[in-house]
């Protein structure tokens, strides 16, 4: 589901995207990984911000990436045509039906993306298909703890099927064939970010 105007006023600013790069850096860097020379999946790119982290500062080959709003498609394609950006394929699309053949991408990044999918756990099983195994998948995600607040919900929009703790987040990454790099972040019950690797069996479903 498409994000209300505030939620698009919190993401599309500069703070944002400093978050996002360093956190970006530093979990790669934490799981002694890198995109340098990859091909890389960004699921929701929304003003770009993301695709531009993954190929200017950490080194991807190249980029594909989509998102579900078309005005925020918009301002990405309108980010990468301002800086001469030609490494990345932008398209709008459905994190739970990605458009791709199984084992195509080296990497899947995807920053606070699902719990504004409503069918995630098909999303992340979507995403393990399309992984190389042995891929990796780099993924920030917003908690039921602050989706389902009262407080947040007066003011953002997120769809109850999306509200997942981060039991049942692991468990579903898990179930599809990921196995989570030993470093993961977690904040209580609102925030979790981490990487995983695709392991070289088939996902589930």
């Amino acid at each position: 589901m498409n994000m209300n105007a505030l939620e698009k006023l919190m993401v599309n600013n500069p703070l944002r995207t400093r978050m996002l790069r360093q956190m970006a850096t530093s979990l790669l860097r934490g799981a002694g990984a890198s995109l340098a020379g990859t091909s890389v999946l960004e699921i929701g790119c929304g003003q770009g911000a993301g695709t531009e982290i993954a190929l200017r500062h950490c080194g991807a080959d190249r980029i594909v990436a989509f998102d579900y709003d078309g005005a925020q498609l918009a301002r990405a394609h309108a980010r990468h045509r301002a800086r001469g950006e030609r490494r990345a394929v932008l398209f709008q699309g459905d994190a739970a039906r990605l458009p791709f053949a199984d084992a195509q991408f080296d990497a899947v990044i995807e920053f606070a993306i699902l719990h504004h999918v409503p069918e995630w756990p098909l999303a992340l099983a979507e995403i393990a298909r399309v992984l190389r195994p042995g891929g990796l998948f780099l993924y920030e995600e917003y908690l039921r703890g602050f989706t389902a607040n009262p407080v947040t919900k007066l003011f953002l929009v997120h769809p109850e099927e999306g509200m997942f703790t981060a039991e049942m987040f692991y468990s579903r990454m898990d179930a599809v064939g990921f196995a989570r790099d030993p470093r993961q972040y977690r904040w209580g019950p609102f925030r979790l970010a981490g990487t995983a690797r695709r392991a070289d069996s088939g996902s589930g479903v």
